[in-house]
């Protein structure tokens, strides 16, 4: 019998039991009460209705869950982890199927194979990942499998409108393709962290002329050929053509120094294996977290890949108050010890982790 386990499915846990076995439930009785309707002929929206007249839930909550279940039949095997398990709440099936919709019928058996395998746990009280880490991976494995995905449509235009509130205040709203708008965000942001204001203020002053700061997109790239760009996740061949690298560099864990600060190698590389906040059941994005010695510095620990991991403000506070503590492998993984003296372990979720898995 398996070791591993996911903290969230615990059976010496009543919080974990009450959740996974109402994760199930949604699972078991929802899909066929789903099939049933839609072999009589109703569409989603009125099945979706109906259910929201059963159990009393809004329609932006039943809707996008009837939906995502319909998509996530689509892959049996994975469909009966989540049914075993019972770790897949409706956060997580959204975002599965939110990924699912539109991927080839002929490349599903390849992807439903390896998110079977991903569903599962490798360790003792592993952390479950969040819904948009694990959308990220069945992303690229669609991009994988699916040419039709790979290659990707045309990048939509971009879009804006602007509205005057009652109050005289003019409201502001984009929609942008995935490399323009990322590109976009980041100038955003290096102006913020350079003049100490927030988005609506740089926005303001870049328009009037200000200079903005060079802002630099890390873009990180699968053997296969696949790229990921930090925000969008796995880019599509469309889309990764409108990237305009300007320095391509091999990045490794061993690199080091001996000053506090990482050298931006050393970032670049714990950002992209990362991906996000270490600490169990945090989702902050690498993009607005800070880097930790897992070992301080002042203690000898060293400014390495093998000793730095992402924590946002919050948790790396609690870290250095003494809260928590964290032994960092050198695979990457965390083991934390918090503060009722449980243990959970976290793995690397971002697009280095994934390269690393595959290889």
């Amino acid at each position: 019998m398996s070791t591993a386990f996911f903290t969230a499915t615990s059976q010496d846990c009543l919080l974990a039991e009450n959740e996974t076995t109402h994760n199930r439930r949604i699972l078991e009785r929802w899909c066929p009460f789903i099939n049933e309707r839609r072999a009589a002929g109703m569409t989603p929206t009125s099945i979706a209705k109906e259910i929201k007249q059963r159990v009393s839930k809004s329609m932006s909550k039943v809707k996008p869950l009837v939906n995502a279940l319909i998509e996530f039949q689509r892959l049996p095997k994975s469909l009966a982890v989540a049914m075993e398990l019972g770790h897949l709440d409706p956060d997580r099936i959204v975002a599965i199927g939110n990924k699912l919709r539109g991927v080839a019928d002929e490349a599903l058996d390849a992807i439903d194979e390896d998110f079977a395998q991903y569903l599962r746990p490798t360790l003792a009280d592993e952390a479950l990942v969040l819904a948009r880490s694990m959308a990220d991976h069945l992303g690229k494995l669609i991009l994988e499998h699916d040419p039709g995905k790979r290659e990707g449509p045309k990048a939509s235009e971009s879009k804006g409108k602007v509205h005057v509130d009652p109050d005289q205040r003019f409201r502001f709203s984009f929609s942008l393709p995935p490399v323009e708008g990322a590109a976009a965000y980041a100038n955003l942001q290096a102006f913020c962290n350079k003049h100490g204001c927030g988005i609506g203020e740089a926005f303001q002053r870049i328009v009037a002329g200000e200079k903005r700061p060079k802002a630099v997109l890390n873009v990180y790239a699968s053997p296969e050929g696949i790229a990921y760009l930090p925000g969008p996740g796995w880019l599509s061949d469309a889309d990764a053509r409108r990237l305009h690298l300007t320095k391509k560099q091999v990045i490794s864990e061993l690199i080091t120094t001996l000053k506090y600060q990482p050298r931006k190698d050393i970032r670049a590389f714990v950002k992209g294996r990362d991906g996000s906040c270490r600490f169990p059941g945090c989702d902050v994005d690498a993009l607005h977290c800070q880097l930790d010695h897992a070992v301080p510095h002042a203690k000898g620990g060293a400014t390495s890949a093998r000793n730095l991991h992402l924590l946002c403000q919050h948790h790396h506070n609690m870290k250095t108050n003494g809260e928590v503590s964290v032994v960092l492998g050198p695979d990457g993984t965390d083991t934390w010890t918090l503060a009722d003296g449980s243990t959970a372990v976290t793995l690397p979720s971002g697009p280095l982790a994934e390269i690393t898995d595959d290889s």
